[in-house]
């Protein structure tokens, strides 16, 4: 099939990001209109809009350089790159090209990652999971229970139940562990089976 260009949507930024980034959307069919969620990286938020009227319906703030969306009995699930957005007063924090991040002081690197939950509704922002580092890629098993998310920089895959919005289970995808003393898989996508019963899961540095 040929596509081709249609309408173009712009997010401005809002300071101190220099660009609003989108990056994983969402189209969703709702009480008979079409809502496009859009998550900003630049500007650590999720914005939620009528594709008809283009009228923007709500813009939540979430965590630092947010990532993927997954959806899951009405609730959308936000992957945070560096976790939560720090206090004013947090001590161990380093500019990011667009702001502040929660950092480890002993190697300059993020030390948080999160997901940010969403009631989809309203957009009002009811919970905030810590997972392991570099969350990115997110995705809901078929029967909405189950969340799943892979943590870059932690070498393993994070279980969030939609129940509790709790994670149940911490899964290392890391190759041959017995052997290989050395961080650095870093899983960054995700597929599962129709059936739900198994998870595929790309470890980019291992090209595997």
């Amino acid at each position: 099939h040929k596509l081709t260009a249609g309408e173009t949507m712009t997010f401005d930024a809002e300071k101190p990001a220099h660009s609003a980034i989108p990056n994983e959307i969402r189209a969703i069919r709702e009480q008979g209109r079409v809502c496009l969620y859009v998550v900003l990286n630049g500007n650590n938020s999720v914005v939620k809009v009528d594709l008809n009227t283009k009228e923007r319906l709500w813009t939540t703030p979430v965590g630092v350089a947010p990532y993927g969306i997954a959806l899951a009995n009405g609730k959308m699930y936000i992957t945070n790159w560096a976790g939560r957005v720090p206090s004013e007063h947090e001590p161990d924090v380093a500019g990011t090209p667009w702001g502040l991040a929660k950092t480890d002081p002993r190697t300059g690197a993020t030390s948080e990652g999160t997901v940010s939950v969403l009631d989809m509704s309203t957009g009002n922002r009811v919970a905030d999971i810590q997972v392991g580092l570099h969350p990115n890629d997110i995705i809901a098993s078929p029967d909405g229970k189950f969340i799943y998310v892979a943590n870059a920089n932690s070498d393993a895959v994070s279980v969030l139940a939609t129940s509790s919005d709790q994670v149940v289970e911490t899964i290392s995808v890391r190759l041959n562990p017995e052997k290989n003393e050395f961080w650095g898989d870093s899983p960054n996508g995700l597929a599962i089976s129709p059936a739900g019963d198994r998870l595929y899961v790309a470890n980019g540095m291992d090209n595997a």
